[in-house]
């Protein structure tokens, strides 16, 4: 027994597994929606949608920086203009949120007009949702949004997913491939479809794609970090080049620290989860 004893701890000391070593810097977390007024706890049964739940939940974490983001209606300018507003403020009030606003393409000049306004109060993104805001991607409004937005340096973040439209993605290339000079953010990168973005890494073969695209994974890692699809997720990740991706949350329907732990499975190398937790947003912020 005196033996034995020594024997099984050597033997369980060499089945075991190092802790893994994670990236503990700041941490950006680009998407999370924030409600107002009739809007809020609409969209989650566990949080109501405040800024002050987000700074709560991450308060022992290592995000420090939150993209907040508001939607736009169609025809409801005034509201738009208010809540837009909202956040700007929001981010005035406390630097640890990023101000991404909103329009509807589909309110015309009256929206070019808002780009317009909130980019002279030094807003860099916007969000548009092809599926809450129920317009077409293809259509000659949105195009002349993506026009504008790239006019004035706006990164815009699509929706990337859609129960509606197959042939999504091959639109949102086409945006990309005619504003070369605007930058895209393809939420969830693409959701339970992301194994349909590996087309970028034919694309970025091409002289013509001028990788203005980058990708967040909000509610993707969340859910595929502990499935059978985890491998296919990170190749996946690493094909469309892990430079162009970035963490986020998608706050209230998740919560922001649990979606960092989910992410760690990923079981990346701790220089990439810096590039993507950290790194990846603040270059973009940087590219020309």
């Amino acid at each position: 027994m005196l033996i034995a004893v020594p024997v099984l701890v050597f033997m369980i000391s060499c089945n075991s597994k190092p802790a893994a070593k994670h990236y503990t810097g700041e941490v950006v977390d680009i998407h999370n929606h924030i409600s107002f007024d009739e809007e809020l706890g609409t969209t989650s049964d566990v949080y109501k949608g405040t800024p002050e739940e987000i700074i709560d939940i991450t308060k022992n974490t290592p995000i420090r920086v939150h993209g907040i983001i508001t939607m736009a209606r169609k025809g409801q300018l005034e509201r738009t203009i208010k809540n837009n507003d909202r956040i700007i403020q929001l981010a005035k009030d406390n630097t640890q949120f990023i101000p991404i606003c909103s329009v509807h393409p589909d309110d015309g000049d009256s929206a070019i007009a808002e780009l317009e306004r909130i980019t002279r109060q030094g807003v860099r993104f916007i969000k548009l949702h092809p599926n809450s805001q129920r317009f077409e991607v293809n259509s000659e409004n949105v195009a002349k949004i993506v026009k504008k937005a790239g006019e004035l340096k706006l990164v815009i973040l699509f929706e990337g997913t859609s129960l509606f439209d197959a042939d999504i993605l091959g639109k949102y290339i086409l945006l990309a491939a005619t504003n070369p000079d605007c930058k895209f953010i393809l939420t969830h990168m693409g959701g339970n479809k992301f194994n349909e973005f590996q087309i970028f890494m034919f694309l970025n073969h091409y002289n013509w794609y001028k990788r203005n695209i980058w990708f967040d994974i909000a509610a993707t890692a969340s859910e595929f970090a502990e499935s059978p699809y985890k491998e296919q997720l990170v190749w996946t990740m690493k094909k469309v080049g892990m430079d162009r991706i970035l963490f986020g949350s998608d706050f209230p329907l998740y919560n922001p620290a649990d979606a960092l732990q989910s992410f760690y499975k990923l079981d990346l190398p701790d220089s990439t989860e810096k590039q993507i937790l950290h790194d990846n947003f603040y270059d973009l912020l940087k590219a020309k």
